[in-house]
């Protein structure tokens, strides 16, 4: 059996998509870890987690099959995109053995009754990929990953064309649409640098210009005169619009006015505000530092924008400075630039997001994408709260 094993450990460095998601779901491309896990193995994976209150959510809402590891499993970290050759190694794994990358880090191993989990009883074969040690680094992974999930993407359809002798796909071998994508007039996607993925259903109104690497999902819609370029990813049933840079926007989340999202992580049910802009870079063009509750990090990165949790939104005109965190189910508002940390439940700058108050706005956020805000996605928001409240995050 394949077990991909996630430690109590994940939840401040992945920080705050670790508040509401296990680490398999993280995607940077095309397909989430554990997707990519069953394409690669063909063989279905199984998970687990430490974290009891994330495997209450899972198991509640049918997501995903748990196993507790044992003897004899392949178990799987979840802080590395595989690849064709990295899964041929997996499968091969015999008792005893594990594959880490060079940094000693444990990717895979298949337990013995002779060894159980000590590892400095592992015969270990070293494998050059990289991990993923936080969320911003994700960021790093988008074209990467989008240009090699392409190469197992299989389906390619004709678009639906309004207008075809006004639409220009450029390095239309380096573009693969689902079914029913339609496009309407002087919209150019650009694939010569980057592979363009446009999923079921997707619509890209006029005006519109695409440079790859890009992935766009199931039902999501480009709006007029957007730019969208350098590494994006889109998950399914976004609405985007603005300008959007080297960043990745999960499931159900808008950005239907024109602002600049740059170098940033959004999550499910997210909703920007029209005229919502971060900024990415720092006038000195040094390094971004983030900050988590008291701990502050030097990420090394000379581009950084927002990362913003689940169920979160910001008002008109909201600022975002480079490297903000914003938690879990936040109403962001007010003139001049926010604070760069910005807990889950905040309302404004300083207030506290009630929490009946919160549930009922998912609730109906939900509703209008036939979606329904369950007992599980209620005990999810209270415990979340509780965190909060107690300012254990």
């Amino acid at each position: 059996m394949y077990v991909i094993y996630e430690r109590k450990e994940a939840l401040l460095d992945f920080y705050p998509f670790s508040l509401s998601h296990p680490l398999w779901d993280l995607r940077a491309g095309v397909y989430t870890i554990k997707e990519l896990w069953e394409t690669l193995l063909q063989d279905k994976v199984y998970v687990y987690t430490e974290r009891e209150y994330m495997k209450e959510y899972i198991e509640g809402l049918g997501t995903g099959r748990f196993r507790k590891p044992d003897v004899s499993d392949i178990v799987i970290c979840p802080t590395y995109f595989p690849t064709i050759q990295l899964a041929e190694k997996v499968k091969k794994l015999k008792e005893g053995e594990a594959l880490v990358d060079k940094n000693d880090n444990i990717i895979a191993y298949r337990a013995s009754y002779a060894s159980g989990t000590y590892f400095e009883y592992f015969s270990k074969e070293t494998v050059d990929i990289p991990r993923i040690g936080h969320l911003f680094e994700l960021i790093d992974f988008i074209g990467e990953r989008i240009n090699y999930e392409f190469s197992i993407k299989d389906e390619n359809n004709e678009p639906v064309y309004k207008d075809k002798k006004n639409t220009v796909l450029v390095n239309r071998e380096g573009i693969k649409f689902g079914k029913n994508v339609i496009l309407h007039p002087f919209v150019v996607i650009d694939a010569e640098e980057g592979k363009v993925i446009i999923e079921d259903n997707a619509i890209i109104y006029p005006f519109s210009y695409i440079k790859g690497p890009v992935y766009i999902g199931k039902n999501s819609i480009i709006k007029p005169h957007s730019k969208i370029y350098d590494g994006v990813s889109i998950g399914k049933v976004c609405k985007i619009a603005g300008e959007v840079e080297g960043s990745i926007v999960y499931g159900f989340s808008n950005k239907q006015h024109d602002g600049f999202l740059g170098h940033s992580f959004i999550g499910e049910w997210v909703n920007l505000g029209a005229m919502t802009t971060n900024s990415d870079l720092k006038n000195t063009y040094g390094s971004v530092k983030i900050q988590i509750r008291q701990e502050k990090i030097d990420t090394k990165k000379t581009f950084l924008g927002l990362l913003m949790g689940d169920h979160s939104k910001s008002g008109i005109m909201t600022m975002f400075n480079t490297g903000t965190i914003v938690g879990f189910s936040s109403n962001i508002f007010g003139a001049d630039f926010q604070k760069k940390y910005i807990p889950s439940f905040s309302w404004g700058r300083d207030g506290v997001y009630k929490l009946e108050g919160a549930k009922r706005a998912a609730k109906r956020v939900m509703a209008r994408r036939g979606k329904e805000f369950t007992e599980h996605h209620e005990k999810l928001f209270e415990y979340i709260y509780t965190l909060r409240i107690n300012e254990d995050l």
